[in-house]
């Protein structure tokens, strides 16, 4: 099977069928299918065409009964297909149905996840189940409201690591068991990641068992055994549901006991295992608890580290950009995948190198890169970094349309300069006065596009996507001018996320 590695959500189908050992954590790290589900129009994802719309190789939209896989059915001899299993087809195949996570409606559903390749992110859509629907029948798109109830879409792709690992939903009015489907969409490729949750509407009102697992946290030695218990309160009689994650095996081969004890001889190298304990009531109603274990071993070569070097990095347009991949630790030889964002090109993608040259003739405006790496070593044990590359286009840049008449008095912007933070430092930019809050390095991106400058001039700047933005921060986009209520992060777009408030048509001076 490619080694090729993607992202996941927590608490999912996919999990929960990994920590039950029905699927690798390969296999839901690729739940891959085409992202313009089910049309271009109904996704939002018309709005972008200067995203990748295909690829080689290239997966279809996932068609009905196989949404949840992303298209997937039983490939290269895995049972991909389990999480498209209703609760009776799974009842049939293992003796269990799909956990429930209690929720209300209105609530603020939050999602963690797991990312493993350097994709750029163009947002998240969020689909569910109509009212209605039927749990006997697996998800297809009849079987789904018809358009997601929320699409979260960044106008400009976060590069991999930057992408949030923690995203929030306001859940729709609903009652019951519901499925929900989050599509996490990348720019970079024409497809979608596919994350399944189930949903108990029901349940958030009528508490299930209180559980917790004892000792919260284990640190064994290879080949030692690791024993949990549970403490359980509410209304018996219970039965029980270990999870038995891979490289672990089940003492007595039993997971459905108040106890458990893991063997850790399978175990590969240092690993850190979630343990979960799901308790079901004599009503139906279930809690899950969650555990630690670390396993260590002490025979095994330390994990890879990797570091990018230079750091920052700053060069004309024109002028060829190169890094260095810096691998300590882990187990050799090893692999490499760099990232590639648009309008850079470089001869050297996808050649496993351990370097790479970025030609920067096509940057036209100056412009901060996010370039990461991603190296694996023989084991399968990854570690990835970040470099800054800022182009800049003119060394005399133009002032935007909205500039301070005092900006002159001031001495100009230098990116080879070092603005040292014990006293602060003004300077103009772009016909508008700056000032560092910190420690300001020879190299680090222009002010406008740098967090480390705080803009002093009383004026309404253009809103950028990879700039943070101070309370009480004045900005004009589409044709309007925005302040921010409380602090907004890189991304949150004006007429989108909450801080901004909307101070009417676009000017210079902040109303």
């Amino acid at each position: 099977m490619p080694e090729t590695r993607h992202g996941y959500a927590l608490n999912t189908r996919g999990t929960y069928s990994y920590g039950q050992g029905w699927l690798g954590e390969w296999n839901i790290l690729q739940f891959e299918g085409g992202k313009f589900f089910p049309t271009k129009e109904i996704s939002g994802l018309d709005k972008y065409p200067e995203d990748t719309q295909d690829g080689d190789p290239f997966r279809p939209i996932p068609p009905d009964h196989f949404i949840c896989s992303g298209g997937w059915t039983n490939e290269h001899g895995s049972d991909w297909d389990i999480v498209n299993s209703t609760d009776a087809e799974l009842q049939a195949k293992k003796g269990k149905t799909w956990p429930r996570i209690k929720v209300s409606s209105g609530e603020n559903f939050k999602m963690k996840w797991e990312y493993s390749a350097p994709h750029s992110t163009r947002g998240f859509n969020y689909w569910i189940t109509k009212d209605g629907w039927s749990p006997a029948e697996r998800i297809s798109i009849a079987q789904l409201e018809p358009a997601p109830f929320h699409k979260h879409h960044y106008p400009t792709p976060l590069p991999y690591g930057t992408v949030p690992t923690e995203t929030n939903v306001s859940l729709p009015q609903k009652t019951g068991h519901h499925v929900m489907i989050v599509a996490w969409i990348v720019s970079d490729t024409g497809h979608a990641f596919y994350q399944t949750f189930d949903l108990d509407f029901d349940g958030a009102t009528e508490p299930g068992p209180d559980i917790s697992i004892n000792p919260s946290s284990n640190e064994v030695e290879k080949g030692e055994n690791a024993s949990f218990d549970s403490s359980v309160s509410g209304d018996a009689p219970f039965t029980y549901l270990w999870n038995l994650p891979s490289g672990l095996r089940s003492e007595d081969n039993r997971l459905d006991k108040d106890h458990i004890t893991y063997l850790t001889n399978d175990a590969i190298g240092n690993r850190t295992f979630e343990i979960t304990c799901m308790v079901t009531d004599k009503n139906g109603k279930t809690s899950e608890a969650q555990a630690i274990l670390s396993v260590k071993d002490s025979s095994a070569p330390s994990n890879p580290t990797l570091e990018i070097m230079p750091n920052p990095q700053n060069v004309k347009s024109g002028t060829d950009a190169k890094f260095n991949a810096m691998v300590k630790g882990g187990e050799g030889p090893f692999t490499y995948s760099w990232n590639l964002p648009n309008p850079l090109t470089s001869p050297d993608i996808g050649h496993n190198m351990s370097h790479i040259t970025y030609v920067t003739k096509d940057v036209k405006t100056s412009t901060s890169f996010d370039i990461s790496c991603v190296v694996r070593d023989s084991i399968g044990e990854t570690a990835n970094a970040i470099a800054k590359l800022l182009v800049e286009a003119d060394a005399n840049p133009e002032p935007g349309d909205c500039t301070d008449p005092s900006a002159g008095d001031y001495p100009a912007w230098s990116s080879g300069t070092a603005y040292p933070g014990e006293k602060t430092h003004k300077v103009s930019y772009k016909g508008l006065i700056w000032e560092n809050k910190n420690y300001i390095n020879p190299g680090e991106p222009a002010p406008d596009i740098n967090d480390a400058w705080k803009l002093i001039s009383h004026i309404a700047t253009a809103w950028n996507n990879i700039k943070s933005y101070e309370s009480g921060s004045y900005v004009n986009y589409n044709k309007s001018q925005w302040k921010a209520d409380y602090y907004a992060n890189s991304g949150d777009q004006p007429g989108e996320a909450p801080m901004w408030k909307n101070n009417g048509p676009e000017a210079c001076e902040p109303r």
